[in-house]
């Protein structure tokens, strides 16, 4: 625990250090270090406060190094007065921003979204100032910027809950990816990585590890190993939500931690070595899971993260409590304590500290500390539902007041054209109230009904679909296993067959006249080439019987003489490995690779498309 507290001390002793993640940071003091090289940038640049700051921002022109600069220098504001951050400066820099030229107006909008989003946490803004970077990202045709701005913009509509949106911007994104064939490979692994976490975020399992398998691709292509430490990561947690094997999803994060460490990616770093020690906690191995912790607050000494931290560190008082190391969790509860000027206003954060608190208080026999957190964390969700309930009453208020105006009205209207005008007009209005609600009930029911009939064919015509495709499914399990029997009956049959060619062999290297020997040379020949032949015909037989016709389109697009390509796709569509497929085949699984890769070409098919998915998509076929 000294190492931890050593850690934590030393990030309070920072005082108003700047808190922001590590590209920032290198950034912000490379600029920082040129500019006072050149003796161009004065200690004061920006004022310590949000108006001074303000006013000081004209006197030269914004560029890319000064909105770092700026950035940076918000952030240490922010740590005092988190308040006119979000109610005073950032409506009159939107103002500011909007005199700028285009690119520069998107790079701004940028830092905009990462000081919304990570120092005062205000999503709904955080999203006005991306969607505003992304219509000015499409204006000006910057198209690689664009598809990272779509990245940002899918997280932020899942952390709003918006999960139908979140996914028809990740669709986007994908299809933005597929089109653009001057993309570079580390960049189309950088925006997989994205999705991959994307797809974790909102548990699309399935369609995350697809998508996860594909960017592997892209950042092996481009030897990138940070992105690949990230798709690495999210496999794991894909795998986790799947509820696989824990030693495959070990193995995935140390995988993503040997290319993290590579890259010196110590940001991906920290969130690695917390989720291994996670993963270690589950399974009691304690040592382990400490060393990881170790290592998490490690990367806090040279890159501090105010609101991440308090989320490790609470991770990790819970573990201490788990393995009954309740003196250890009491002295980093007090260092949560002592952090707690730093993040109050960020009310996930106050979360962690008030559910953390909870336990101690347990541990303590407090009473009165627990209820006084349990208040705490209570009314962070009681004041999200209360601005719901407050947003609902202000538009019933507005309804009531708008109505009660148009109600006036018509009755002052109504005294203007005297007492007979009035009454042949409500008897009018009546008459056609009455004509109305008739009108509408009749309608309702008839709608009513053809609802209800719409419902029982739609419902006949599902349990009618579900039965069909219950039938079709045990039609090609079956199809499936019958294929997988005769396959290892028929690789069985092949290693017989090697053995009596070995034998031929032998009695080949014995026999003496030149006649026999060439005898037993076509006999060996004979049982090899025709065995693999008629092996091969009856697998192709089973599979055209899962997929008609498969064999004579293949032959038409490939060629009635590739055989071994023909037979190779059918055996690739049907899951077998590619060391199955060279036993069958006889070749070597090299080899295998090759009749692959020409298939690919013949077909004309996309890099990113999973072989068999191509092959389906291509022949249009349905299993």
């Amino acid at each position: 625990m000294s190492l931890l507290t050593f850690k934590v001390s030393d990030f309070v002793n920072r005082g108003e250090e700047v808190k922001k993640s590590g590209r920032h940071f290198t950034a912000f003091l490379w600029a920082l270090l040129l500019l006072v090289s050149q003796f161009q940038l004065k200690a004061q640049e920006f004022p310590a406060t949000f108006r001074g700051t303000f006013k000081a921002m004209p006197d030269s022109a914004l560029n890319t190094d000064r909105l770092i600069r700026l950035e940076s220098h918000i952030f240490s504001i922010a740590q005092k007065d988190a308040d006119s951050l979000e109610n005073w400066f950032l409506p009159n820099y939107q103002d500011y921003i909007d005199s700028l030229d285009p690119k520069l107006q998107a790079e701004a909008l940028e830092s905009m979204l990462i000081i919304c989003y990570q120092q005062i946490g205000n999503l709904d803004m955080a999203e006005a100032f991306l969607e505003k970077r992304i219509q000015i990202l499409e204006e000006i045709g910057q198209e690689e910027m664009l598809a990272v701005a779509l990245s940002q913009l899918m997280f932020l509509q899942a952390d709003q809950e918006e999960k139908e949106k979140a996914i028809e911007t990740s669709i986007r994104l994908r299809e933005m990816i597929r089109l653009n064939g001057a993309m570079l490979p580390d960049r189309k692994s950088f925006l997989y990585r994205q999705l991959c976490g994307f797809y974790h975020k909102v548990r699309e399992t399935q369609l995350g590890i697809e998508i996860c398998n594909i960017g592997v691709e892209y950042a092996e292509e481009a030897e990138d190993d940070r992105n690949l430490a990230g798709i690495y990561e999210s496999l794991a947690l894909l795998h986790e939500n799947r509820g696989s094997a824990v030693d495959s999803i070990i193995d995935y994060r140390k995988m993503a931690i040997r290319k993290a460490e590579a890259a010196g990616d110590s940001f991906i770093l920290r969130t690695l070595y917390r989720n291994m020690a996670r993963t270690y906690a589950k399974l009691d191995r304690r040592v382990e899971a400490r060393d990881y912790y170790e290592k998490t607050f490690k990367i806090y000494e040279n890159y501090p993260y105010l609101f991440g931290m308090i989320t490790d560190l609470t991770s990790y008082g819970n573990f201490l409590l788990d393995v009954q190391d309740v003196s250890g969790a009491e002295d980093l509860y007090q260092n949560l304590r002592s952090l707690y000027p730093g993040y109050a206003h960020h009310e996930e954060s106050v979360k962690h500290l008030a559910n953390f608190g909870m336990k101690i208080m347990v541990t303590r026999a407090d009473v009165d500390s627990f209820n006084y957190y349990k208040a705490v964390y209570d009314s962070l969700w009681i004041d999200a539902l209360e601005k719901d309930k407050l947003g609902v009453r202000e538009e019933l208020l507005v309804e009531y007041e708008t109505k009660e105006k148009e109600a006036q009205n018509k009755i002052l209207e109504a005294r203007n054209r005297g007492t007979m005008i009035a009454l042949i007009a409500v008897g009018l209005v009546a008459i056609l109230l009455i004509f109305l609600v008739n009108t509408i009930v009749k309608r309702r029911k008839a709608e009513r009904v053809l609802h209800e009939q719409k419902e029982a064919l739609m419902a006949s015509d599902l349990e009618r679909t579900a039965l069909e495709k219950e039938q079709s499914e045990q039609r090609n399990n079956q199809l499936k296993a019958e294929l997988q029997e005769r396959v290892k009956q028929i690789t069985e049959h092949q290693m017989l067959n090697a053995e009596l060619k070995q034998l031929l062999n032998d009695l080949n290297n014995n026999l003496e006249q030149p006649e026999n020997r060439k005898l037993t040379r076509q006999m060996k020949n004979l049982v090899g080439r025709k065995a693999t032949e008629a092996a091969l015909e009856e697998i192709a037989q089973k599979i055209n019987d899962f997929y008609p016709g498969l064999q004579d389109q293949l032959e038409d697009k490939l060629g009635e003489k590739k055989e071994a390509e023909v037979y190779t796709t059918m055996l690739y569509l049907m899951d077998y490995r590619t060391e199955d497929i060279a036993k069958l085949l006889q070749k070597t699984e090299k080899a295998v690779r090759n009749i692959r890769y020409r298939v690919r070409k013949k077909l004309d098919m996309a890099e990113e498309l999973d072989f068999q998915d191509g092959v389906k998509e291509i022949l249009h076929l349905v299993s």
